[in-house]
């Protein structure tokens, strides 16, 4: 068997192997997000407003109004003015937890106007 040095040794590179993983995983998903979405285009349409308060005035009032307050949420998380970088591990989980719960909102938004279109 493993005596304690060996098992502390073993640990340490099964923790290592852990966070190379970790990180390989996070640039996979960063890399496709932006091969997806141009990010800069993306950020630069959600800073102008017109194009989304046309799109609310299209939409049934209770809708417009649901999206209207969600585009606030998205907008508040948006000026946080750092980068992605400079953010602390927790901002970026708080954060990230956000803008999912937003999306899964906005998806639902989503089935409310098809349910309009029938």
């Amino acid at each position: 068997g493993l005596v304690g040095s060996e098992m502390c040794i073993r640990d340490r590179l099964n923790a290592i192997a852990d966070a190379i993983r970790l990180m390989g995983d996070y640039l996979i998903k960063y890399g496709t997000i932006e091969k997806q979405v141009d990010l800069d285009e993306f950020f630069n349409r959600i800073k102008d407003p017109t194009e989304l308060f046309e799109a609310i005035r299209e939409m049934p009032e209770d809708v417009g109004r649901e999206f209207g307050a969600l585009m606030f949420s998205f907008m508040k998380i948006l000026s946080i003015k750092k980068d992605i970088s400079a953010m602390t591990p927790d901002e970026k989980i708080q954060i990230g937890g956000e803008l999912k719960k937003i999306s899964r909102r906005i998806k639902r938004i989503a089935k409310k106007i098809k349910k309009y279109e029938r």
